[in-house]
């Protein structure tokens, strides 16, 4: 029961499993993007769910484009609901071309859900992706 879908202005991933209590869902950028010289990788985010324990957003760095949570090369979490925020990834210790791509996840029983809403990421300060601008450049 998990998804992705593009909305206007975010992307929602939607994470949820009736049946077994686990889901993951997400969205990932489709070119790997050159890190060399950044610091941080800001995602600008809502994280939304039934509850602040057992499931989390995701917010990760990978060499791999495909992968579960469990795949990156650098990662920063957050189980806490918020409303529209931002969390900053370090990659300073990171160099040359990453995938990066963000989580919802669910490990808890088949009540618990999380939403994740990607509306930006930059680098350090430079937008590179805005979903209410088709979502579909990385600079």
């Amino acid at each position: 029961n998990s998804y992705v879908v593009k909305q206007s202005d975010h992307v929602e991933c939607y994470a949820y499993n009736s049946s077994t209590g686990g889901g993951e869902a997400a969205v990932v950028t489709n070119i790997p993007v050159d890190l060399t010289g950044v610091s941080y990788v800001v995602f600008d985010y809502a994280l939304e769910g039934s509850s602040d324990i057992q499931s989390d957003g995701i917010f990760i760095a990978s060499s791999s484009q495909m992968g579960g949570a469990g795949t990156f090369d650098a990662r920063t979490y957050r189980g806490s609901l918020t409303t529209r925020t931002t969390i900053s990834l370090n990659v300073s210790s990171l160099s040359g071309p990453y995938y990066l791509r963000a989580h919802a996840s669910n490990n808890g029983g088949v009540t618990l859900w999380k939403r994740v809403r990607l509306f930006r990421i930059l680098l350090d300060s430079k937008e590179i992706w805005n979903a209410s601008l088709g979502g579909s450049y990385v600079q």
